[in-house]
């Protein structure tokens, strides 16, 4: 009996040494830091659900302002958290070749959806494809998507207006509502198919779309895993995208690639340009799960992203009546001077809408943080003027907290309040490098950024045009809280607004 005590006994000490073995590690590299607890490390509000990890990022930069870097504990393991503004220069741009790859380690035989992702994607499978993502991105390729996404903007607003006629001031929730537009759009514009996700609410597009990102305790926990230790969720084989999205991702695949056997390939068409330049390569001839990954990353970039940004954006125009008469009078008379029509050059030529589509972001960018990992050897000087220079090892996270950056009130005065007039020509001038990253920067900036501006703008500008726009009752005074259990940025509770006629108005 006292062999196995003594067994258990070593065991626990062995567990407690092996957690505790690095808690002395940022105090030896006279790094700034915050003492933390067992086991958890610097993350326990994370693993509670009581904060958004983008959110917990907040409590280190706040709470270290003369410091460039703050040391954390993810669990027992160092990361490190750049705040000045000329390192994360570096770490994005200058060094790039020393941070390239995203801190998100998956393996192709388990979770082959996700690992084809341009965002999970590492070495020269990455340039690869950046490279075709990025020339199906042109000026073009968006240009040419304006008509099936102003077909699909025309049937959202036959839909407001059926509801405004059935069930008049009855609120909508915005992103639920961005969701069905978006998810349309892409799939006419990019998939080249027809569906109707304010009718039909169980098409297998938004399922993909919607559901991928729920929120709930048990996508909240897999999230949390991948980001507190990438390394065991792949040691677990844990996949990011279920099985039966995967499954409804193929089915997909076998669909639009039916499609073109009639329509034939397009190579002004986004979608088809990517899958056009990869069979150029080497003979390349692409499996079914090879695009149903592309068609997950359209999916992923150009509707769950755009739908939250356009949800926060009619949040806030119609929490702000005074930003809605400007804006509106700005699309009434560019659509005016264009014979009542609002076309591509049109909707591009709104500047009141481009400010209020920058200051949204900066509230609430789509991803509170970048994380890097070190791929090279890499020196920052000194944090602080009692602290030394820290060699980056090889493997370690680097943590860009965009949302702290764009929150922080020396970078944005007055940051909770919404002003679109930070961005106008005179101020926008004035915003110091690399404290405004909605997309992130460098290299691997969000590619999709473009396409996602294109489509939002044509989706506000049509819905100024035909409605005014206000907050539900319930909405009034309500503060704004991040929903923890989401990997991107979501309101808990949703946000609600009425549509009315403008002729009622």
């Amino acid at each position: 009996m006292w062999i196995l005590t003594l067994l258990i006994v070593i065991l626990i000490i062995s567990a407690y040494a092996f957690i505790t073995r690095n808690n002395n590690y940022w105090k030896q590299k006279k790094v700034p830091f915050e003492k933390p607890t067992f086991f958890f490390g610097n993350y326990k509000p994370v693993f509670s659900g009581s904060k958004h990890f983008g959110l917990l990022y907040s409590h280190f930069y706040d709470k270290f302002k003369n410091a460039a870097y703050v040391g954390l504990y993810r669990l027992w393991t160092p990361d490190i958290l750049i705040r000045d503004p000329e390192l994360i220069r570096n770490v994005l741009v200058k060094d790039f070749q020393s941070f390239a790859n995203n801190d998100f380690d998956l393996d192709p035989k388990v979770d082959p959806i996700f690992a084809s992702n341009i965002f999970s994607q590492t070495g020269e499978v990455w340039k690869k494809n950046r490279a075709a993502w990025t020339a199906s991105m042109t000026s073009n390729k968006i240009r040419n998507a304006f008509e099936k996404i102003n077909e699909r903007c025309n049937v959202m607003i036959d839909h407001i207006k059926k509801q405004i006629k059935e069930k008049p001031n009855e609120a909508l929730e915005t992103k639920d509502l961005s969701l069905n537009f978006f998810t349309d759009a892409v799939v006419s514009s990019v998939l080249g198919l027809e569906v109707n996700s304010f009718v039909e609410k169980d098409n297998p597009y938004k399922k993909v779309a919607g559901s991928f990102f729920a929120p709930s305790f048990w996508f909240g926990l897999l999230t949390m895993t991948f980001i507190i230790s990438p390394t065991l969720a792949k040691f677990l084989k844990i996949r990011f995208v279920p099985k039966h999205i995967e499954n409804e991702l193929v089915k997909m695949a076998r669909k639009v690639y039916e499609s073109r056997k009639t329509t034939g390939f397009h190579k002004n068409n986004s979608f088809d340009s990517i899958l056009l330049h990869n069979q150029s390569k080497d003979n390349y001839s692409p499996t079914d799960l090879d695009i149903a990954g592309l068609i997950f990353g359209f999916l992923l970039d150009g509707t769950e992203t755009s739908s939250g940004v356009a949800g926060f954006m009619l949040h806030f125009i119609a929490a702000n009546p005074d930003v809605q008469k400007k804006l509106r009078d700005e699309v009434d008379q560019a659509a005016e001077a264009n014979g009542g029509k609002l076309d591509y050059d049109t909707i591009h030529s709104l500047s009141y809408l481009d400010m209020i589509f920058s200051e949204t972001l900066r509230l609430y960018p789509p991803a509170l943080t970048v994380q890097r990992l070190c791929t090279k050897p890499y020196v920052l000087p000194p944090s602080d003027p009692k602290g030394q220079p820290f060699e980056v090892p090889l493997g370690m996270t680097v943590i860009i907290p965009i949302y702290s950056l764009h929150m922080d009130p020396e970078h944005f005065p007055e940051p909770e309040k919404f002003d679109p007039e930070r961005f106008n020509d005179e101020n926008k001038s004035k915003i110091k490098k690399f404290t405004y990253l909605p997309f992130g920067e460098g290299p691997r900036i969000c590619i999709g950024a473009r396409f996602a501006f294109n489509q939002t703008k044509i989706c506000i500008a049509n819905l100024i045009k035909n409605f005014e726009i206000r907050l539900d009752p319930k909405m009034e005074g309500k503060t704004l809280v991040i929903d923890p259990n989401f990997l991107l940025v979501k309101a808990v509770g949703g946000l609600w607004v009425t549509f009315h006629n403008r002729v009622e108005a």
